[in-house]
């Protein structure tokens, strides 16, 4: 396995089953709170398919 997708499939793991220390890590100076995660999401930005989409609140903000 090449070291781009071992990465990428260590990130994505993180990002599934530790959100929070995912998003820690990731905005470190952005106070966020975890408010859900939506599964097999499709983003159209332009149109990609993504395996999951964490919502957040940033203050009363959700995103």
């Amino acid at each position: 396995m090449s070291t781009v997708k071992t990465f990428d499939r260590v990130l994505k793991v993180l990002a599934r089953n530790y959100a929070d220390a995912f998003l820690r890590l990731a905005l470190p100076d952005v106070p966020l709170k975890l408010a859900g995660t939506l599964e097999n999401v499709e983003l159209s930005i332009p149109e990609e398919r993504v395996d999951f989409v964490h919502r957040v609140l940033r203050g009363k903000q959700e995103y």
